[in-house]
């Protein structure tokens, strides 16, 4: 009998969709093909990509831009973007340019990009790669990003109309956008979960 357990996952307008997957850790290993501890690897790399890479920059940024005198600015284009979808009266805070640009523009700065990554260096080693529940507890949680799934599968008009209510409700949240002047999933579905936060 082979190790498989159903997994269910959900994505765009789809919920509870259901796949079937290695059953152990063992399992895994032994699909994956690359022998023990694959399962493991996967894990970590899947924890760096999903939270901590975003927890290095919401960590890094601040720290850079007081120590290099640079600030991010605002990407007019994307926010002129958001502003269009948003209903007339919607208050749009400013998209600010994504870290990866800001970061170029920081290298073509300075003489010397060394000591960014000195720091950069510095900011990463001191933060754990952190899967424990206390950690997921203070990011915007699995409902509120299946949540924010289905607000992101809506088209524009309706996507901005249901975040300019909850803007509406939880003042002052600063929501970040993507290139296109689109809510980014982790920030609506935090903006989502301030909102409930906000209701209870």
């Amino acid at each position: 009998m082979s190790d498989t357990t159903n997994y269910n996952f959900s994505t765009g307008p789809f919920e509870d969709l259901t796949s079937p997957g290695p059953g152990s850790v063992e399992a895994y290993d032994n699909a994956a093909g690359q022998g023990p501890g694959q399962c493991l690897k996967d894990a970590i790399q899947n924890e760096i990509f999903r939270g901590h890479i975003p927890y290095f920059w919401s960590e890094f940024t601040p720290k850079a831009e007081a120590q290099f005198g640079l600030a991010r600015e605002v990407d007019a284009d994307a926010t002129a973007k958001a502003k269009a979808r948003a209903k007339e009266g919607a208050t749009i805070n400013d998209v600010l340019e994504k870290p990866t640009a800001w970061i170029k523009r920081l290298k073509a700065s300075l003489p010397d990009f060394a000591p960014v990554v000195a720091l950069a260096r510095s900011v990463a080693s001191s933060l754990a790669i952190d899967p424990s529940p206390s950690r997921r507890a203070s990011g915007p949680g699995k409902a509120f990003l299946e949540k924010a799934d289905s607000m992101l599968a809506l088209d524009d008009e309706q996507l901005e109309a249901k975040v300019s209510k909850l803007l509406a409700t939880v003042e002052g949240f600063d929501l970040t956008r993507d290139g296109d002047g689109r809510p980014t999933r982790d920030s609506l579905a935090a903006l989502v979960k301030a909102f409930f936060d906000a209701m209870a």
